[in-house]
Formats: structure tokens, sequence, C-alpha cells
């Protein structure tokens, strides 16, 4: 089919397909790398001995099987994190830093990449994730150094996001903290070419910035759009562009290589330079490029295609842009297979192959109602027609790609983050116009750096102004209400759900109930952005119904206007565990609760006397089907005198009272079926429990704990250790 739609055989994208089938084949098991080995001697020997493209791909397919599981398994780093009680003792380790350190405020360390060359005063090579207390630090720095090294922590909760699995992908499988002294025994030994690239990078920083140190968030758009300088953007600049649908504006990718490119070929022809050393004269920027911002996956993937046209056209060959693509894809997959699975990687091959594809034929299809009467001929146009006809070819294109670009990248986002922008298209047609002037006055700045160091400051200046535009547009559009979604891999908006998350005493539950929402505390400021907000998108949930906060976490949660900015709260309710003389009364806390509009909901309070109401709200009953479920701070005597009577199938406890040891009478008087507590073990009182009467889940060792109905029976189950299911039973 794609033969048909490019008139042009298509010989490597069988070869990519083959390859990325081969590393996901071999992924799972990585120590098979000899059975892989021996598959791919014998299907070339095949292949040698009789030639055919079927073979041709089997071998393919075995080849990038065997690279990718033989990488794997012959990498120190991953060799050491299989390993029983690897952070149970200390390590003596030699590195050099390969990255640029980053400064943790919080525990006073630099964060950075490293290279392991001895561990134990052994020869080793590995890459660790390092966080260490020495203080200037630099690219290249060879440390000595003491400490101990720890494997990724597995994710705990639905949708969270997996930052080892993360750096396990950029071929990082442990991490390493110094807990003594760490010592400078020497400087630049890094890679040479990457510390001349991140010098200029500093460089072309300052250059960009010259004139907009007033400013500090245009002067990060302008160093994103450039340099791909994400990490030193603001986290609500970051918001934006991606609840935009532009963040790949801050990517340093095709848009970017293009422009750049475009610009550097038509200086190369008015030079005057022949055709054939084209390519000679395009490389040498391509690569310096490429370094300066990074060799990040999707500039790494434009450069090499730019650098195959530009080989192409010197030899005067012209160049498919599909066996392009796929040769491109097949050099960066046989460098590191690793590749595939990063969402650059994807985002990046699969916006290109839609736009090679199909932006084209749907641009013309929309500019076909505003096309002029094809018999008339062209020497016969008027002025107005040939601008209309411009103007409409154009904004067609833009539209189209723009178009083209969401269609691919919205599956992929919706696969990885359960998050999409539903105004990409209109923010990308009015912003990419605008983001290319800047990119290529931000160039001339470059330039002109060198030759009138003066005209650096009206270039920024002008830069200055087109970005503002930039960013009041995207936020006028961010207004918008429903500009972003989230759309779950799995929904929930059939079914009736508690969910209890592990997030440690932030103590985070969401229930869903009659087609409602409701959020019980929200986490700190970075569980919310890691953990919570992250499980809510994965469920698609749009809107909260009502945001319960106790009081004991309304101080370190997350700021309320933060979590408006990312989710639609129609109610919002403090629960106040205690009441003291200098809050509200205990009357006024009691009506004010009652307005909690939850369906199948019931608040506790301590009591009916205003001295036992001052201790505020003991927890609250949800009914979910015919099943009752308890959530509570603190299981206690007080408690169960208040719910004498009820038969209560799940207890979400979040810590023990100390003045209560006789656990099982808790337990017999309520009638508790399952248990969902704090910590890693059962309590004391616990173990006088029969096993079969009472299970016990610990989010902190098991994962988030979700309750839902299945065929009128109360599933319980953990993210990723045991269930129960709890049959109906008379009340």
């Amino acid at each position: 089919m794609l033969t048909l739609l490019t008139h042009r055989r298509l010989p490597c994208l069988g070869l990519f397909a083959s390859a990325v089938t081969g590393i996901l084949a071999a992924d799972p098991y990585p120590k098979a790398w000899i059975g892989w080995a021996i598959a791919c001697a014998l299907l070339s020997v095949a292949t040698l001995a009789w030639p055919s493209s079927f073979l041709a791909l089997i071998t393919c397919f075995s080849l990038f099987g065997f690279v990718h599981s033989e990488h794997l398994c012959s990498d120190p780093g991953w060799l050491l994190s299989i390993q029983p009680d690897l952070s149970k003792s200390e390590h003596d380790l030699t590195l050099i830093i390969q990255s640029e350190p980053s400064p943790d405020l919080y525990h006073g360390t630099q964060k950075f990449l490293a290279q392991v060359i001895c561990i134990d005063k052994k020869s080793t090579n590995f890459l660790a994730a390092t966080e260490c207390g020495a203080q200037d630090l630099q690219y290249g720095d060879q440390l000595v150094t003491e400490g101990k090294l720890f494997g990724f922590k597995r994710i705990l909760n639905p949708g969270e996001f997996d930052f080892g699995n993360y750096e396990r992908r950029q071929n990082v499988f442990l991490s390493y903290r110094a807990t003594h002294g760490s010592q400078i025994v020497s400087r630049n030994q890094g890679n040479r070419l990457v510390a001349a690239a991140l010098a200029f990078r500093h460089r072309f920083a300052a250059i960009l910035e010259t004139g907009l140190q007033d400013d500090s968030e245009v002067a990060q758009t302008i160093n994103g759009m450039i340099l791909g300088a994400r990490a030193e953007t603001s986290t609500d600049l970051k918001r934006l562009f991606q609840e935009t649908g532009t963040i790949h504006l801050f990517a340093a990718s095709g848009l970017q290589v293009a422009l750049f490119t475009g610009i550097w070929m038509k200086v190369i022809r008015r030079i005057g330079i022949a055709r054939k050393w084209w390519s000679a004269g395009l490389i040498p920027i391509v690569i310096g490029y490429a370094a300066v911002t990074g060799f990040h996956s999707a500039t790494v993937r434009a450069c090499i295609m730019a650098i195959v046209f530009s080989v192409g056209i010197s030899l005067e060959r012209a160049a498919s842009a599909i066996n392009s693509l796929m040769v491109t894809g097949l050099v960066i997959l046989l460098y590191d297979t690793q590749q595939l699975f990063q969402i650059g990687f994807q985002l990046s091959f699969s916006a290109v192959f839609a736009i090679v594809i199909a932006v084209r034929p749907l641009a013309h299809w929309l500019s076909r109602p505003f096309a002029i009467d094809p018999f008339l001929p062209r020497q016969l146009w008027t002025r107005v027609q040939i601008i209309r006809n411009g103007s409409v070819n154009q904004t067609c294109e833009i539209v189209s790609l723009s178009v083209i670009c969401w269609c691919a990248t919205a599956p992929v986002l919706l696969w990885h983050e359960h998050h999409f922008s539903t105004i990409s298209i209109l923010a990308n047609v009015l912003v990419v116009p605008m983001a290319s002037l800047v990119m290529t006055l931000a160039a001339c700045a470059l330039v002109g750096s060198a030759l009138a160091s003066w005209s650096v400051t009206y270039l920024n200046n002008t830069c200055w102004l087109i970005t503002k535009i930039i960013l009041l547009v995207l936020r006028e559009l961010a207004a918008i209400p429903y500009h972003c979604l989230n759309a779950g891999a799995l929904t929930v908006s059939n079914g009736e759900l508690i969910t209890a998350l592990a997030e440690g005493k932030s103590h985070v539950i969401h229930i869903h109930l009659k087609n409602q929402d409701c959020l019980f505390n929200t986490g700190t400021t970075s569980q919310w952005r890691y953990v919570t907000l992250p499980y809510l998108q994965f469920e698609g949930i749009n809107s909260l119904h009502n945001l319960l906060i106790s009081t004991e976490n309304k101080g370190r949660g997350v700021p309320l206007s933060e979590a408006q900015q990312d989710l639609n709260i129609r109610q919002v309710s403090t629960l106040s565990t205690r009441i003291t003389s200098n809050q509200q009364s205990a009357t006024e806390s009691t009506v004010s609760d009652t307005k909690i509009m939850i369906p199948n909901f019931a608040l506790i309070q301590s009591g009916q006397t205003p001295e036992e109401l001052s201790l505020g709200f003991k927890g609250f009953i949800v009914d979910i089907g015919n099943f009752e479920v308890l959530i509570t701070e603190e299981l206690d005597w007080n408690l169960v005198k208040q719910i004498a009577g009820r038969q209560i199938d799940l207890a979400i406890c979040f810590h023990l009272s100390k003045k209560t040891p006789k656990l099982a009478q808790f337990i017999n008087e309520l009638g508790i079926r399952a248990v969902v507590i704090d910590g890693a073990k059962a309590p004391s009182g616990a173990r006088s429990l029969k096993a079969d009467n009472v299970t016990w889940f610990y989010p902190e060792r098991d994962g988030a704990v979700t309750a839902s109905l299945e065929h009128g029976d109360l599933l319980i189950r953990s993210f990723t250790g045991p269930q129960t299911l709890l049959h109906n039973r008379s009340r």
C-alpha cells in the first residue's frame, strides 16, 4: 500500500519493522542471548546460500534480538542490579561525571549521571544515577567516593511515573548515593566533543539572554526552542506548553533542524559552492547542532535524515523520505536498542512517518475548495489571485501538518501519559509560524554576535516581542474549558470502587460512586505530580465532585490552586480531626460537613456532647453495593462505640491507637473481614486472628489497594500483591 502511495520500493521499511519486532521479542528474556546468537548465525548462512527477502527479514529480526539481549547481559550495571541485598554494603567507587550536575536544594547534594570505572578496586564500566554531597562539580570530573548502590524502586500505584523503568531505558540500572566525603582526583576526563558542546551551549544561552535578563520566562522559552533546554525551564512554563500540545517546540527536533538546514543551504547556494560539496558543508553544522542540544533522539533522527538527503543531493540521487527515515531508525537502534522504548523516539518517528505519508494529500484536499480554475493559465493570474493562492496553500499545509501530527502522536501520548490536548491543532496553527520566526531571528543573533555584537540586543528584543505574543496566545487557549483531557486506559465510569493509594502518611483515597469521583487528601506537591495526578489521569478522571482534606494533611498537601489547574474541582471540604478553641466551633464544623454531597456516604463524628464533638470527625462509612467500607484515621474504642451494630466488610485504617492493644476485639466487634493499614507487616494483636478470617493489605509493601464490585461480590486487590473476594452477606 505504501509502495502505491509513494511510487517507490521501500526495502528499509520491512527491515525496520523486523528490527522493532526482534527487540520487543527479546526484551522480556534478556538471558536468552545465546539462542538469539545461534539463530542469527544460522539464518545469516541461509540468507547467503538462498537469497530471499523473507530470510533477510528473519535474519534482521534475530540480529536485533541478539543485539538487544546481549547488550543487557553484558552490562555490569544490569548484572549488579539483579543481585540480592545489593544495598546492604558500602562500596568504594571511582566515577566520571557524564552530565551537568544539578543541585538538590532540599538535601544539599548534587545529582548527575556518572560512569563507574572502578568498584572496590576492580575495573568495571557502567552508568549510575548519582547523588553526591561534593560541591563545585562539573562535567568530566573524576571522583573517588564511598557509598551504597541501590536498585530503582518499583512503582506502587496505577499510572505512577516509573522512574526506574525510565532510567533503565537510558541504560542506567543502578542509583548511587555517596555516604562519605567525595574527592575530585582529576578534571576533564569526559568526552572532549561533549565538553566543547556544553561550553558552546552555555555561550549560546548567554547570547540569547542578552537584554532579556529581566524576563526569565521569555529567556527560558527562547532557549528551550533553540537549544532544547527543557531541564532549565520552569514547571509552570512546561505545563503551559504541554497542555496546549506545543511542547515539541522544546524538543530541538525536525522543526529546528529543517529550519536551520534550510537557512544554511540558502547560504551555500549564495556563496556558489558546487552541488557535489553541499553535504560536506552541511554535515559539520548538523552534527554540531545535535551535540549542542545533547544528542536527543528527535535531534539525532532529524540530523541523520538531513545528512542522508544532503548526500543524495551531492550524488544527484533523490532519496526516498520513508527509506531515509527507516535507515535512520535502523542506525539509532543498532547503536542503542533501548531507544525503541523511549517516548521521544516513538513520538518522533510516528510523527515524521505520518508527515511523509499524509500531509501533502490532506493539504491538497483542504485547498481544493479554494483552488483557482485549473483551465486558467498561470500567466493570466492577477496579483490578487497569486497572493491568495500562495496564502491558501501555506495555510492548508500548516493545518494539515498540525492535524496529521496530532493524529500520529495522540495514541503514543495516551499510552504513556493518558493525557492529551484538545486545542493542539489550533495552538500549533497559530504558534508554529511565530515560533519559526523566533528561531530564525535567534539564529541570526548567534551569527551576529560574532560579526556585529550590537545587533544581538535588537534581534533579541524582537524575539522578546514575538515570544510574548506566543505566550499570550497559549494562555488564552489554555483558559478554554477542557483544553486538555485525561483518557485512561481503564475507565471507571460504569463501576464503583475505592482505592487507597500508597503514598505513606499522606493517606490519599479515591472514591468512585454513582458516577461521581471524590478524593480524600491530595498528597504532598511531589506526590500530587508524580503519583496522585498520574493515577487520576490513568483512570480518565477530569473532574472531582468532592475534594476532602483532613486537617492533618492540609498544611503539607499540594496548593489548592495547583490542584484546581489540573482538575475541575466542584467542592472542597476540610474535615477537622480535632477542633481547638482557636478554630471554628464544633457546631459549625458539623453543619459544614453535612453539606458534603457524596452518595452512600456517612460521616462519623466523635460523639453527641460538645466535649465529644470537639474531637472532630473520626472517619466515614461508604456503601459500595451491599458492602460497607470504613475509612478512618485511627481505629479505637470510641469509634467502635459510634458505629456499634454495623457490619463492616473492609476497614481502611491509617494507624491503630496505642491505647487499644486488643485488636482482635475490634475486628470481632465490627465483623471486619479485610483491613488496609499503614506499614509493611501485621501489627501486634493481628496474630491472634485466624488467617482465613481477616485478610491484611499493606500499601507500603503491596501497593495501592482497590475494592470494586465484581458480579455482586467485593473484589479487593493490591497493585503488586495479594487479592481476596468477599462474598455478599445478608444484613
